[in-house]
Parts: C-alpha cells; sequence; structure tokens
C-alpha cells in the first residue's frame, strides 16, 4: 500500500502545480513541481524515498527522452548534426577537463579522478529541465534548436564519463585507449543499436497496419513498451540506453512524417495519450527532485558538513562551467560579424544549459564504498550538484529576458490574437447571414462561432438570470400546451430539465456541483415517470420544441447583438443541442456539414491573410492548428 499511495501522490501534486502555473505564468511550471515535492518530504511516507537510479533511468527518462526526439525537426537536426555532435561529446569532455581541475585545486579532498567525476556529472545539460524551465521564454530560434539537439545526445557523454571515472577510482589506473575504445561502443553502439532496434518496431508497426491490426489497443500500447525495450536491450549490452532510445524515437519522427498509411485516427490517439503521459511524467521528474532536497539536506547536516561552503564551491563551480559553455559558443559564431549579437548569442546559449534529473541521479548513483570519496565527501557531492541544478534553474528564469529585452510570457491573450481572432468570426458570420440558411441550421451554426472569440470568464449570475428569462418563455410555452392537453406534465418538466441541467454543468463551484448531481438523479426519476409515455415522448418533445426554440433563440440574439456575449451564446449553445434531439436525420446532418464548410472558410482566410502579409507564418501556422483542432474535436463530439 505504501507504493500505491507514494504514486498516487506523485502523480497528484501535478495538479496544483498546473494549476498555479496557470496562474502565474510568470515562473517557470518546474519551479512549482519542485516546491511541492519540498513540501511533500516533510510527509512520513516521503521521508526516506530511495528511487533507484537505473529504474528511474529506464521507466521515466527513457520515455521523455523517446517523446522529446519525436518532437524534434528532422531537418534542422540533421542539417545541425555535426555541430551537435560537436556539442555533445567535444563541448562535454572540455568542460570535464576545465571543471574537473578546478574542483580538483579548490576542493583538495577530491583526487583528479574525483573532480573528474563531479565534472562529469555537471557538465551535461537535460532535455527535460530545459523544455520546462525556457518554456516560456523569447529564445532565438538558433540558440533554442541547438539547446534542444545538445540536450538530447550529451547525457550519454557524461553518463559514459562518469562511469570511467568511477572505474578509474576503483581500480587506482586509468587507460586512454581503454576509455576512448569504450566510449566509442557505448556511444556508437548506443546510436547503431537504437537504430536497429528502431527499424525492427517499425517494421512491425507497418506489418500490423498492412494487416488491418491498427487499432488503439494494440498500436498505442505498442508505441508506449518501445522505448522500455530499446533502453532495457542497451543497457544490458552495456551500451548507450538514453542515446538508443533517442535514434529509435527519430527514426519513428522520420517514418510518421513519410509513411501516411496509419488511419489519422490511429495517429491522433497516439498523439494524444504520448503527450499526456509525457506531461505528467515531466512533472513527477521535478516533484521527485524537490523531495529529494530535504532528505540531502538533513544528511548533510548528521554529517556536519558546512552548507555556506558547499554554496560558494556550488557557485564558482557554476561559473567556471558557464564560463567554458560561453567560450565554446564564442569561438564556434566566429563567422558572425556583429560581436554584439554573438556574445549575447553565447551568453543565452551558455546560461540556458539546463541541468535535470538525469545529473542528480548520476550524483546518487556514487557507490558508498568508493575509494578515495568517504560518505561525507559523497555527501558533498550530491549537495554540491542540487545547488548547481537549482542555480542553473534559477539563472535563466532571471536574466534570459533582460538578455533577449522581451519575453513571450503574457497573463492575459495577446491583442493581435484577438484582433485576428475577432476578424475571422466576424467574416464567418457575415458569409453565414449571406447565405440565408434555414432558421435551425443558422441558429445551430452561430453560437458556434461566436464562441471562437477570446472571451472573459463566464459570469455565473449572468447566466443563471439569462436562464430564468429563457426559462419563464419555454414556462409560458408548456403551460399552454399543457392546458390544450397536447403535452404532458411529466414529458414536459423531463424537456426543461434537461437545460436546468447543463447550465449547472457551466459552472464550478461547490453548491452547483451539488445540484448538478441532484438534476442528474432528478432526470432519472423523471424518465422512470414517463416510461408509459415513450410512445408519445419524441412527438411531445417535437411540439415544445417547435414553439418555444425559436422564441428562445430569438430572445437570445437581442441579448447578443454584437454577437460577443460569452453567456448568451453558451446558453444558446445548450437550447440547440436540446433542439437537435428532436430533428430529423437530415437536418441535423445539414447542420453538421455546414459547420465544417465553416471551418473550411476559416483556414482559407488564414491562408489569404498570410498571402497578402497580414500575419507572419508561425501565425498563420497557429491559427491554422487551433482551427484543425476546433473542427477534429467538433467532429469526435457529432459525427461518432
Amino acid at each position: 500500500m505504501r507504493l500505491f499511495f507514494t504514486i498516487m501522490l506523485l502523480l497528484l501534486a501535478v495538479i496544483p502545480a498546473q494549476l498555479l502555473f496557470d496562474r502565474f505564468k510568470r515562473i517557470p511550471l518546474a519551479v512549482y513541481q519542485i516546491s511541492l515535492g519540498f513540501g511533500l518530504s516533510f510527509l512520513p511516507l516521503f521521508s526516506n524515498l530511495n528511487i533507484d537510479p537505473e529504474v528511474f533511468l529506464l521507466v521515466i527518462i527513457s520515455t521523455l527522452m523517446f517523446s522529446d526526439s519525436r518532437k524534434l525537426n528532422l531537418g534542422r537536426f540533421a542539417y545541425s548534426l555535426r555541430s551537435t555532435l560537436s556539442l555533445a561529446v567535444n563541448l562535454v569532455f572540455m568542460s570535464i577537463l576545465v571543471v574537473g581541475t578546478f574542483a580538483h585545486v579548490i576542493v583538495p579532498e577530491l583526487t583528479w579522478f574525483g573532480g573528474f567525476m563531479i565534472a562529469a556529472i555537471l557538465s551535461p545539460t537535460d532535455a527535460v529541465a530545459y523544455q520546462s524551465i525556457t518554456a516560456g521564454l523569447s529564445l532565438p530560434n538558433e540558440v533554442d534548436t541547438t539547446l534542444k539537439n545538445e540536450s538530447l545526445l550529451n547525457d550519454a557523454t557524461g553518463l559514459v564519463a562518469f562511469n570511467l571515472t568511477v572505474s578509474a577510482l576503483i581500480t587506482g589506473h586509468f587507460s586512454f585507449f581503454g576509455g576512448l575504445t569504450s566510449f566509442g561502443y557505448v556511444f556508437l553502439g548506443g546510436i547503431i543499436l537504437g537504430l536497429l532496434l528502431g527499424w525492427g518496431f517499425m517494421t512491425i508497426r507497418r506489418w500490423m497496419i498492412m494487416h488491418h491490426s491498427d487499432t488503439n489497443i494494440v498500436i498505442v500500447p505498442f508505441i508506449l513498451v518501445t522505448p522500455y525495450i530499446v533502453y532495457f536491450i542497451a543497457e544490458e549490452l552495456n551500451m548507450s540506453g538514453i542515446l538508443a532510445v533517442v535514434a529509435a524515437g527519430l527514426l519513428r519522427t522520420w517514418e510518421q512524417r513519410n509513411w501516411q498509411l496509419s488511419t489519422a485516427r490511429i495517429q491522433n490517439s497516439t498523439y494524444t495519450v504520448e503527450n499526456m503521459i509525457s506531461s505528467v511524467l515531466n512533472g513527477v521528474v521535478f516533484i521527485i527532485l524537490g523531495i529529494n532536497l530535504l532528505t540531502i539536506y538533513q544528511l548533510s547536516t548528521t554529517l556536519q558538513i558546512n552548507v555556506i561552503i558547499i554554496g560558494i564551491i556550488s557557485i564558482s563551480l557554476y561559473l567556471v562551467l558557464a564560463m567554458v559553455r560561453f567560450t565554446w559558443f564564442y569561438m564556434k559564431s566566429k563567422n558572425d560579424n556583429d560581436w554584439q549579437k554573438r556574445c549575447q548569442k553565447s551568453l543565452l546559449s551558455s546560461i540556458n544549459g539546463v541541468h535535470g534529473t538525469v545529473t542528480l541521479m548520476m550524483a546518487l548513483s556514487i557507490p558508498q564504498d568508493l575509494p578515495g570519496v568517504s560518505v561525507s565527501l559523497r555527501s558533498a557531492i550530491v549537495l554540491i550538484t542540487i545547488f548547481v541544478i537549482l542555480l542553473s534553474m534559477i539563472v535563466p528564469i532571471i536574466f534570459t529576458s533582460k538578455i533577449v529585452r522581451n519575453t513571450s510570457i503574457s497573463t492575459k491573450p495577446n491583442n493581435r490574437d484577438i484582433e485576428i481572432w475577432n476578424g475571422l468570426v466576424d467574416n464567418t458570420l457575415q458569409n453565414l447571414k449571406s447565405q440565408k440558411l434555414p432558421t435551425v441550421i443558422f441558429d445551430f451554426l452561430y453560437p458556434i462561432i461566436v464562441t471562437q472569440r477570446p472571451m472573459t470568464k463566464l459570469k455565473q449570475r449572468d447566466l443563471m438570470n439569462l436562464f430564468q428569462d429563457t426559462q419563464n418563455i419555454e414556462q409560458q410555452v408548456v403551460n399552454t400546451l399543457i392546458n390544450q392537453k397536447l403535452v404532458s406534465t411529466n414529458i414536459a418538466k423531463y424537456h426543461q430539465n434537461i437545460i436546468a441541467r447543463e447550465v449547472l454543468n457551466q459552472q464550478l463551484t461547490p453548491w452547483t456541483s451539488l445540484m448538478y448531481w441532484f438534476q442528474v438523479i432528478n432526470h432519472r426519476q423523471s424518465v422512470s415517470n414517463i416510461k408509459s409515455e415513450q410512445s408519445i415522448l419524441y412527438k411531445q418533445r417535437q411540439l415544445i420544441e417547435s414553439v418555444s426554440y425559436e422564441l428562445i433563440m430569438d430572445f437570445l440574439k437581442q441579448q447578443d447583438t454584437n454577437l460577443q456575449s460569452v453567456t448568451a451564446n453558451t446558453l444558446a449553445r445548450i437550447y440547440s443541442t436540446r433542439h437537435d434531439e428532436t430533428l430529423n436525420l437530415e437536418t441535423i446532418n445539414q447542420e453538421r456539414f455546414y459547420m465544417l464548410q465553416m471551418f473550411a472558410n476559416e483556414i482559407e482566410q488564414v491562408r489569404q491573410l498570410y498571402w497578402q502579409n497580414e500575419i507572419t507564418l508561425s501565425e498563420s501556422r497557429k491559427f491554422i492548428y487551433d482551427l484543425s483542432l476546433q473542427q477534429t474535436i467538433f467532429v469526435g463530439r457529432h459525427f461518432e
């Protein structure tokens, strides 16, 4: 049960972190996650949480690296492959030499190999941490692409170098040729094995698709287990599991973009599931990091380690590492004649080399009985690692936006985005009116189109007041029909409860949630009351709708003369959805197909805006993506 509650709390902790980030976006999501993890560390359940680094890398990091490699732009990656390998190998080894030497000098207790070991731990950047910390920062595309590519590959170099230094500390000697051979086997072997295994999985997947076995229950689990199997086999063969997973992920990305026989439904399901799992695991990574903070600090206190001295050493190592990175990037950009721009890019590249949990797991995997590394020194190294990780996260948050002199984070929608959306909606509504469609189809389409605008928060009181007005209109119609004995009281109540229930469902307070479920139970009771009237249910509901629907929709249009009210159009969508239940199938199909035509018209408007240079390429892609996503959701709801 302890394991169950541990996993459950780790997953649940992701939720409040995301809620905080949605409200206060100027602080990166990872900071909230680390803070919540630190809070969890005070619970007895997490007081002695020990995660095997090998299990952590297999279960979590392999999945995240596979997902991150799938999101790469293959063209840019191939174009910059030479420079990426230089960063992943040459820069890491240069950092190990410089930082390792510096660590040995300022910490006499560290042997040469001990200094190189801590440098191997601190040198690699982390793909997961980089994506989380820089998600809201406006980095130049060139810098962003370079750092993403670097962080995917250099973990492997750091792990190999770490293992070599540990081996040297255990045996007491180091062979340069043996180390070079070992590095080639682990690094190149991991890439080659990953490509071979990725090709094997790709072949099996294609065979299943060709033989019509590409259902969600088959393909999605098959893809989800791929990184685990690839990583496990590579590690069992003493190759780099991380590089094998990245190579397999890149091959899958190539397949997705060049082989189109997989159905859109399968691709969408796979993409959605992978993104969801990746997002959750990404949060768990930083929560685990936060949980370890208290444990490591308590251990350092027990061993009487001076935290202030450790902090000074950590800052010194971080600054030396940043200087090495700055010098490397500056020298590599010598073709850039603008020295100011050259310095800016080099500085951004140096401070945005974010470290993460892979770095921490290397530190935690230092053997307890490693020769030349006492228990207190091992704890000091782990504490230094934590300090450097936190510094690598804090520094970009503070200084990146100041260097770039702008930031993409905004707590409110971009004014230009609102202007473009309003233009699209206005043009679509004008087009809708010009078609002179039947009233029932127009009334179905217009609230959907209007609610595409970036609107303000739905006000519960306004919604309830407007609902009360429409309910009064309908009640007058119902009373007249009941008096004329055209509909029964039970059927009328059943029909009206549908709207009351859905109106309550638009609100998120505990009281309205309770009322909503009361309405659901009451609705089930209404169903049981009209069992004897099932044969006339459809006709009587159709009769109520034929009289009340047009009156209600006309009233809502009067409340929304500018077609911009979120309250009126939310209520209109609820009424039109209920109205569909009383329409014939042909009319319903016409509504759906006209809506698909409206989506197509909006996408064409975006294309025209781009060709007329009124919006940028990135803006056009963003709006086309949003519209396509809305269309996908609409199809999923109405064409199943």
